[in-house]
């Protein structure tokens, strides 16, 4: 393989240039490029600049431009560890129930329960017996007990592609 040299060695006095630029403190890294460029007739670039100074171990610091002073930075402030928020607990939300008046249902017995009748228990212990008033169509119970029992299905997921 042919030795292949960069324009910083083949160039005489390009990195000499490039040192007494950069200790000058008033060129920026492209500025320095710039001059770099007019003065040796090649293209030299601003990133090929801050590598070179890095390499040489040059410390790449902003030119000071006449009337701006340098800020001074601030000490910087203590670090308080953030500390997890505590996860907040809520009590579950009850049902709520139609506007509508409870209904406490005939007290039907299961032997007298009607195709039509409303099938909601009620009573904890035998003998059982349910509400018995006329149900929605297609369904089990009374219009107050059906909202009391059925939610609302979950909207559909959308799929992400």
């Amino acid at each position: 393989m042919a030795d292949v040299q960069s324009h910083w060695e083949a160039v005489a006095g390009l990195t000499d240039s490039l040192v007494a630029l950069h200790n000058s403190h008033r060129l920026s890294t492209r500025e320095i490029a710039n001059e770099l460029s007019d003065q040796f007739k090649i293209r030299v670039s601003r990133n090929a600049v801050i590598g070179k100074l890095r390499r040489m171990g040059l410390t790449i610091e902003q030119p000071v431009k006449p009337g701006k002073k340098k800020k001074k930075k601030a000490a910087p402030k203590p670090v308080q560890p953030k500390l997890p928020k505590p996860p907040v607990i809520r009590a579950p939300t009850p049902p709520t129930l139609p506007p509508e008046r409870p209904v406490i249902g005939l007290g039907v017995s299961v032997e007298e329960l009607r195709r039509s009748s409303c099938r909601y228990p009620s009573g904890a212990a035998p003998p059982y017996s349910f509400c018995g008033l006329t149900v929605e169509p297609g369904c089990s119970y009374c219009p107050f007990h059906h909202r009391l029992t059925s939610h609302s299905p979950p909207p559909p997921r959308r799929r992400h592609r």
